[in-house]
């Protein structure tokens, strides 16, 4: 029987998530932390499931087929692994526990699906990273290299594609984990391990790469060499305790408890953590090309999150293009499993895949008004004819909107449907949209949004970037243009993170781009996600409003819709907090 529909879960570790495919089309893609409120949420997805099978009247008649991200039994190895270099029956306990977990999310899964009649399979988890970038690609041959913290227990990927084909050219696997060596020393500075790495990126910026010479002595990979890792230094696979860290305090001073004031030092680390990690990424890019030989590269998995390091490896001229999908990491592997078995199955459908990244909800004017009439007492709407010129007028006059429009963006970036604007100048726009607004470190950068033709005119960019330029997966260097008229969307040292919109891409922000430049004469604004500080972005109309309630944003358009405060209404919100 082949199926009409292939969904795709990933939960258990982090970011879990639901995809819906169907004869050649991405039907809905979410992360289940847009549902049920909780960031990164490992828990299964049974909300995004339950929205989907109501969308698309699923039921225990339907062909369905369900594929969990990853194999349960293989994951029995990693532990296995770690104890022969640990020797530790306390760390062997503890993997083993967490094997048995995956085993236990297997069954879970079994039964959820034997209960509806649905098929259920599982795939490797590094090939669903490396189908979730292919098969969205635009190329007919690839290079598909796939870097995390670990899946079963590769913690590295080596893949060549041809036509519709994967084919696993071996791997690294642990303790070597380019993952979990950028995560642990996430933690390290103070911040959450597998959620906050985006912050050192950008703490980086600040800081001078003066400890090198040291992280290459403890963690190294250079072209087909064996890797290095210092297990006496590098902590991260033995269980947590209060000696975790001893290694690295006794090399680079205390561990900086979160929350407290960061130091230069905390910045030149971060600094040295993202050059040295940049070598490591392009280094294992290179030995995948030389092992698959084609210079079109597929980058999948967490570390494909990091733009700077994703700018760096477009550099080498061994690297003709490079793609990068809208959701590489685990939340990816989701739409990777599905269209292993989609292609396994159904073959002709995954030759040419209809797809965009706004593949989550969506919400009707209906929809829209009935929340807003539950604030009645709060706030005002008035109904807009074009929300885009609206928007970029406000924007104009320096109002800074939280703009909802249409389906939610799939993957961690905010792309332009569930976003905040604001225009990017002057550079203290920075502070109060960190402090007011986001509720976040002042050192977070934010990103340009800039319309598409006029990207080389305010940026230098690598030509080999060109398939991911609209989803926030790289950066580029200020022109003296860009660091006139849009100072507060740069980074300190002169880059930025970069989102190109054109009109067949997102044609309301297109739109509003374009109004902002006949007003302002710029052609771009600042985007962030639409979310305060502890909250996930928002999914729904009610999400949206609590965010905006809670906020200091100035206006909210949502669909048609222009939001504001009922002032005497907002006056008593902000007596309340301050009391």
């Amino acid at each position: 029987m082949k199926p009409k529909y292939i969904i795709g879960i990933n939960y258990g570790s982090h970011d879990a998530s639901v995809v819906l495919y169907s004869k050649g089309k991405i039907l809905f893609a979410a992360e289940e932390e847009r549902y049920n409120r909780e960031k990164h949420t490992k828990k299964f997805p049974q909300k995004s499931l339950e929205y989907i099978i109501t969308k698309f009247s699923l039921n225990d008649e339907s062909k369905v087929y369900v594929v969990y991200f990853m194999n349960p039994f293989v994951s029995f190895i990693a532990p296995l692994k770690m104890f022969i270099h640990y020797r530790n029956y306390v760390s062997l306990k503890y993997g083993l526990k967490k094997s048995f977990k995956r085993l236990k999310e297997w069954f879970y899964i079994k039964k959820y699906c034997i209960n509806k009649n649905w098929k259920v399979f599982y795939v490797n988890h590094h090939e669903a990273h490396a189908a979730s970038s292919f098969f969205l690609s635009p190329f007919r041959k690839a290079t598909i290299v796939t870097i995390d913290g670990r899946g079963e227990y590769l913690s590295v990927g080596f893949f060549k594609a041809e036509d519709r084909k994967i084919q696993s050219l071996g791997g690294i696997s642990i303790p070597f984990s380019v993952g979990y060596f950028y995560s642990y020393f996430t933690e390290y500075l103070g911040f959450k391990p597998q959620c906050d790495e985006y912050k050192v990126m950008g703490l980086s910026a600040f800081g001078e790469p003066t400890y090198i010479n040291i992280l290459s002595s403890i963690f190294s990979y250079r072209n087909n060499n064996k890797p290095k890792v210092d297990l006496n230094v590098l902590d991260f696979w033995k269980v947590k305790g209060e000696n975790t860290f001893a290694g690295l305090i006794e090399i680079f001073g205390p561990k900086r408890e979160m929350g407290s004031s960061i130091s230069q030092n905390h910045k030149n680390i971060a600094s040295s953590l993202q050059k040295y990690t940049q070598t490591i990424i392009s280094n294992l890019v290179l030995e995948a090309i030389r092992r698959a030989g084609y210079k079109n590269v597929c980058l999948s998995g967490g570390v494909g999150l990091n733009c700077v390091a994703n700018s760096y490896i477009a550099k080498f001229k061994e690297v003709e293009k490079l793609f990068i999908p809208p959701a590489p990491n685990d939340t990816g592997t989701a739409l990777g499993a599905a269209l292993i078995i989609a292609n396994n199955f159904c073959p002709h459908f995954t030759k040419n895949i209809t797809w965009n990244p706004f593949l989550g909800a969506e919400y009707s004017s209906s929809e829209i008004l009935a929340e807003i009439s539950k604030y009645c007492d709060l706030l005002e709407a008035e109904f807009v004819e074009d929300p885009s010129l609206v928007g970029a007028k406000l924007l104009s006059q320096g109002k800074i909107i939280g703009w909802f429009q249409e389906r939610m963006e799939w993957g961690p970036r905010a792309l332009g449907n569930r976003s905040i604007f604001s225009q990017a100048y002057p550079i203290s726009i920075k502070d109060k949209l960190n402090v007011l607004i986001k509720e976040r470190e002042t050192f977070r950068p934010f990103a340009p949004m800039i319309l598409t033709e006029y990207l080389k005119d305010y940026f230098t960019i690598e030509e080999s970037l060109e398939s991911i330029l609209n989803y926030m997966l790289c950066t580029g260097e200020a022109k003296p243009i860009a660091l006139k008229n849009i100072p507060a969307a740069l980074n300190v040292d002169g880059t930025a993170r970069i989102q190109t919109v054109s009109s067949n891409f997102n044609k309301k922000c297109w739109d509003l781009l374009n109004h902002y430049k006949k007003l302002t004469g710029i052609p771009a604004i600042i985007n962030t996600s639409f979310n305060i500080k502890g909250n996930p972005i928002v999914n729904t109309p009610k999400d949206a409003l609590a965010d905006f309630i809670d906020s200091s944003l100035d206006y909210c358009i949502m669909g048609s819709y222009l939001i504001k405060r009922k002032t005497l209404a907002w006056q008593e919100i902000q007596f309340q907090r301050l009391a």
